[in-house]
């Protein structure tokens, strides 16, 4: 009896770290394509994504998510000048699968609270139960489905930026900025730099030197 329910917890255990690990993969897809629209388009910060990993509350921030993933994406077809007819961003499909979600939930509930009360023969409880494990079926398909649109997207936005300015590996368009910034800033330091080499040689007044 204990080596069953030692194997029963170990299958549990495999299982739930095959879910944490497709969902942390989901979540960076997520967060890499929010990270490659420009900030003044994002609706939600890339970040925010992360939060899907809270119980309960990922319930509902998924819609908030879908939402504002479609947004973002929008806005930033629009700023491109981009086709933005018959796109959904995801919307369509990430909306329907929230849905499912909290269907199925409810369903499952409902299931468990007549097999509580010994009404687990009763065909209400296992049409119940038939019916939530086909919406399981259905929300993994619609899950992939999101997942593959949405890395579509963001494959799309990274191709489309300037090689020439675009990182080796990946794209963020944060760290993008924050590099334009370091070359804005150290261009005018050498121009600052040119402009003192030439009154110097002009024989203008030199910048005195300070000796401690």
């Amino acid at each position: 009896m204990i080596e069953f329910f030692a194997g029963l917890l170990i299958c549990f255990g495999i299982v739930l770290l095959l879910v944490l690990i497709v969902a942390i993969l989901f979540l960076a897809t997520l967060q890499s394509t929010l990270g490659s629209v420009q900030p003044a388009n994002r609706a939600l910060a890339p970040a925010l994504v992360w939060l899907l990993l809270l119980p309960v509350i990922n319930i509902f921030w998924l819609f908030v998510v879908v939402l504002k993933m479609a947004e973002s994406l929008q806005n930033e077809y629009r700023d491109r000048g981009w086709n933005t007819q018959g796109e959904s961003f995801g919307k369509t499909t990430g909306l329907s699968t929230a849905v499912l979600i909290m269907v199925s939930i409810i369903i499952h509930g409902l299931s468990s609270l007549l097999q509580m009360n010994n009404l687990e023969d009763f065909a209400p409880a296992a049409a119940f139960g038939l019916m939530g494990n086909l919406l399981i079926l259905v929300i993994l398909v619609g899950f992939i489905i999101y997942w593959v649109q949405i890395g579509g997207y963001g494959g799309k936005l990274r191709r489309s930026f300037d090689e020439r300015h675009r990182p080796k590996r990946g794209y963020d368009f944060d760290e993008y900025e924050r590099k334009r910034r370091r070359r804005e800033r150290g261009g005018r330091r050498n121009d600052d730099q040119d402009h003192e080499d030439d009154d110097n040689e002009g024989g203008g007044p030199r910048t005195p030197r300070t000796s401690y």
